[in-house]
């Protein structure tokens, strides 16, 4: 469209077709990604709620209840005190931490988190708890939860997500 547009333009009105040419590419890349974004939520592509997987409410979700004071068991017999001063002195001694690094903190979540992540319901108890732990690698194992079954959290349990990140960081 935009090479016609300059071939069959008088000389003299070049700058308004150019101005024109312009104004149509900045359009249509403000105009496509919405009517993409909204044809991909429509048929449940980006997150839409026909995508959604939810528990049966007749038949019992199991929680995987059982399975955490072992997790955080675990996690507070490897901490490191000095590593634990160190990483709250890189974040300016803003939160208290375990001193576990992250290597070691995901292969001692990772059997734990892949259990967890077996119910279709999201398992919000345990993320609260997380969250009510002054240490990081709670929080951070609660994030590493959440990134795994993220697309199975239901819109409306972003405003959960928002209180944590409002309070927690």
């Amino acid at each position: 469209m935009c090479t016609p547009l300059h071939q069959i333009t008088p000389a003299h009105r070049h700058g308004e077709a150019l101005g024109l040419r312009m104004m149509s590419i900045n359009a249509a890349s403000f105009v496509m990604p919405m009517l993409f974004g909204t044809a991909g939520v429509a048929v449940g592509v980006a997150g839409g709620s026909a995508g959604t997987i939810r528990a049966k409410p007749d038949r019992p979700v199991d929680l995987g209840c059982y399975m955490e004071p072992d997790i955080f068991k675990s996690f507070s017999a490897h901490s490191d005190e000095h590593a634990a001063r160190q990483m709250a002195a890189y974040m300016k001694n803003r939160f208290p931490f375990l001193g576990i690094h992250t290597p070691l903190r995901r292969a001692l979540a990772k059997d734990f988190l892949r259990q967890l992540c077996q119910s279709e319901a999201i398992n919000w108890p345990f993320v609260v708890k997380c969250f009510e732990h002054d240490e990081r690698e709670y929080h951070y194992l609660a994030l590493d939860y959440l990134v795994r079954v993220r697309t199975r959290i239901p819109r409306p349990d972003i405003q959960k997500i928002e209180r944590f990140i409002q309070t927690k960081s």
